[in-house]
């Protein structure tokens, strides 16, 4: 009945009455209305039509935002489409309303598991609460949870437990056979799985189990026949999309492997390994970009993943250490692998790869610290015995990294890249013959390897043996013929074995393929110089200049072509230009010490030398800078002390050691300089110019230096 006007009569009292009643009939008639969207949004759901029925489910809550049922089936719908944030909010909203807990509880969960929220899933749910229908579902749900966090006996208690209320769960079969296989425990995996499929024989856990058990045993045709089926009783079971693109890759069947990638992305948008693995797919397919966008796409989820979540979950944080590894943001990568390897310890693996981040962030002696307890433990991994060697060799300890390498090198790798290690690090140690040596049974074992050949084409060219060095330039260039740094190699070995105009080529067809690549530019200017063609490199580097004014590269190398062409004033201008943009160069403070002493200016050759000195005193072309400018200042004694701190930074380096003595002989102090000589010799019998040198010093000053004999009364 419409009411057009208030009689009169009503007094205030019933004005107070009329108006309390209204807002209730009003509320009941939004209770009817919201409760027929509801229905209508019931009628879609049970028919497929999640979108009509979110449609409807709106209007309801639109008439009564506190439409319970409303808030459980919107939250339903949201996590089949895998909108956790959407599911979160309407769970909320349902349990602080006054939900019946049974009615949310498994979709809580679900959506615990998607969100890796372990610890959260094992203290907010606990299956006593609930009658014995639900009871199984919520243990195997813990089970998992307690799976993921590797906490095995606590998953096996949990399985077990929802075994014991319905012995024909198969979920909880299944939960038990993949945490005995986790446990290293096949065999029984295998029978737990065998059972799981006699209780239900079309159940995708038990053939994914199966098929995860012959993974394990490395029968991958096998493996994948369980996976195949798995997924065709199941097509959205992630795990075994994720599990059988794996081992697609490794079968080398890419296409099928994408398949399921691109399914598990669209389907799971918030599964990080979904990305990680199509990168790698896509990497391995030479599409550099794409692989980019996925490895930035992982690395976004792994970002939105709240930071208590993740460090609890141990293969997401080694996730986050390979995806960040694989993006060079090595600081965050070194950072997810430190909490990993605290949480698993007893893994080498991870271990590895940290190690290898800390060498490529420059910070070798920490490697040492991470890897030495662990290599102890584990000393038939080759990988850590080479990594260490590594570290060893960064850090300058030469003697140890020679222990480590040769212990991975009797462990063997079939691939010569240990040979090749040890050669580098013989050759940071100035042991050129045992060094050319290792590097060549390297080279021979493996000629594709760019680590050995490389190396191996510097040292030939500086024994003189220009040669070999331009053979085996040739055939690793043959090899890679687009390999910029390759032709570059192979012009480097043509100009050292006197084919100026085939390096001309070379250098030439390097800047055709790339007008950037400012090595073989470089290079062509230094062939330039060689033939005194002054005008010609000064042009090429002045027009390099032009377009990248601030390449101190550039600068510092118009300074050389001018010093060689006596133009030591323009040199200066060069060089003056490359201070104003970076005062702290090295190089430009160490071309600034040969200028200046080329030019008589002393003091301002060792004010350069000094500088560079405080930026980096073990640098040993600083420390020679250094020595020279003393000696060319009359300051004997400083310079003689330089030459002692040469002598010891050089360590293992016998042509440091060398170039030490000979500035001490030079300099008179014979005393320092046979030291120097027998350490050189001493670290390398085969260096014949230390050995002749140490007998001309013993020969002839070793006597004044000996102790005196006492005469006889």
């Amino acid at each position: 009945m419409r009411i057009s006007k208030l009689p009169s009569r009503i007094t205030f009292g019933t004005w107070l009455l009329v108006a309390g009643i209204a807002p209730i009939n009003y509320a009941l008639a939004d209770d009817v209305l919201a409760g027929q969207y509801y229905e209508r949004a019931l009628q879609a759901y049970r028919e497929h039509n999640n979108e009509a029925a979110i449609i409807e489910l709106k209007n309801a809550l639109q008439q009564n935002e506190r439409y319970v049922a409303a808030h459980v089936l919107l939250g339903d719908i949201y996590l089949q489409q895998k909108s956790l944030s959407e599911t979160e909010v309407q769970l909320n909203l349902a349990k602080q309303l006054g939900a019946d807990p049974s009615l949310i509880v498994e979709n809580l969960a679900k959506l615990y598991t998607y969100e890796i929220r372990y610890n959260d899933l094992i203290k907010e749910i606990d299956p006593v609460k609930f009658n014995n229908e639900l009871r199984p579902i919520l243990h195997v749900y813990r089970g998992n949870a307690y799976l993921q966090l590797n906490q095995i006996s606590e998953a096996l208690n949990e399985f077990d437990s929802a075994a014991q209320i319905d012995p024909s769960h198969v979920a909880a079969v299944v939960g038990r056979a993949n945490a005995l296989l986790k446990r290293g425990d096949r065999k029984g995996a295998d029978l737990a799985a065998d059972k799981a499929m006699q209780i239900q024989p079309d159940d995708h856990g038990a053939w994914f189990a199966k098929g995860s058990i012959k993974h394990a045993n490395m029968e991958l045709e096998e493996a994948l026949k369980f996976y195949d089926k798995a997924v065709e009783l199941n097509p959205d079971h992630v795990d075994t999309r994720l599990a059988r693109a794996g081992l697609l890759m490794d079968l080398k069947q890419d296409d099928k492997a994408k398949q399921d990638l691109e399914y598990v992305r669209k389907t799971y948008p918030f599964e990080p390994k979904a990305a990680y693995l199509n990168a790698v797919l896509l990497d391995k397919n030479k599409q550099k970009e794409a692989a980019a966008k996925e490895l930035v796409a992982a690395a976004d989820i792994i970002s939105s993943i709240k930071p208590e979540y993740l460090s609890a979950h141990g293969s997401t944080l080694m996730l986050s250490g390979l995806v960040n590894y694989s993006l060079q943001r090595f600081d965050l990568a070194a950072e997810y692998l430190r909490l990993y390897v605290k949480q698993f310890p007893e893994q080498s693996g991870p271990y590895t790869l940290l190690a290898t981040i800390l060498l490529k962030k420059n910070e070798p002696e920490q490697a040492i610290e991470l890897l030495r307890p662990i290599q102890i433990h584990n000393p038939q991994d080759s990988r850590l015995a080479y990594l260490l060697g590594n570290a060893f060799m960064q850090a300058g300890k030469h003697d140890m990294a020679n222990i480590m390498f040769g212990k991975a090198a009797a462990l063997g790798d079939g691939k010569g890249s240990l040979q090749a290690e040890i050669g580098l690090n013989r050759l940071a140690m100035g042991q050129e013959q045992a060094a050319t040596q290792d590097l060549e049974a390297a080279y021979k074992q493996n000629p594709d390897s760019l680590q050995a050949g490389i190396p191996l084409v510097a040292l030939k060219m500086s024994q003189g043996d220009s040669e070999s060095a331009l053979q085996i330039a040739q055939t690793l260039y043959k090899k890679a013929s687009k390999n910029l740094t390759l032709l570059n190699l192979l012009g480097t070995a043509q100009v050292s074995h006197g084919q100026y105009k085939q390096a001309r080529q070379s250098f030439e067809k390097a800047i055709e393929l790339d007008p950037n690549f400012l090595a073989a530019q470089i290079n062509l200017s230094k062939l330039d110089v060689g033939e005194n063609k002054f005008d010609q490199a000064r042009q090429r580097l002045q027009a390099l200049n032009q377009k990248d004014p601030n390449n101190l590269d550039i600068l510092v190398e118009l300074a050389k072509v001018e010093q060689s062409a006596g133009r030591l004033d323009a040199a200066s201008d060069w060089l003056e230009r490359a201070k104003k943009l970076d005062l702290k160069s090295l190089p430009v403070l160490l071309a600034s010490v040969d200028l200046n002493l080329k030019m008589g200016k002393v003091s301002e050759a060792t004010a350069a030398a000094q500088a560079a000195e405080a930026l980096d005193k073990n640098n040993l072309h600083v420390i020679d800078a250094l020595a020279r400018s003393y000696l060319a200042s009359n300051n004997r004694e400083k310079a003689l002390g330089v030459f002692v701190r040469m002598a010891d930074q050089a360590r293992f380096n016998v042509k440091q050691l060398y170039k030490a003595a000979r500035y001490q002989i030079d300099a008179g102090d014979y005393y320092e300089a046979i030291k120097t000589l027998k350490k050189a010799v001493l670290v390398d019998e085969g260096h014949i110019p230390s050995q002749i040198a140490l007998v001309e010093m013993e020969l002839n000053h070793a006597s004044r230096y000996l102790p005196q004999a006492v005469p006889k009364a």
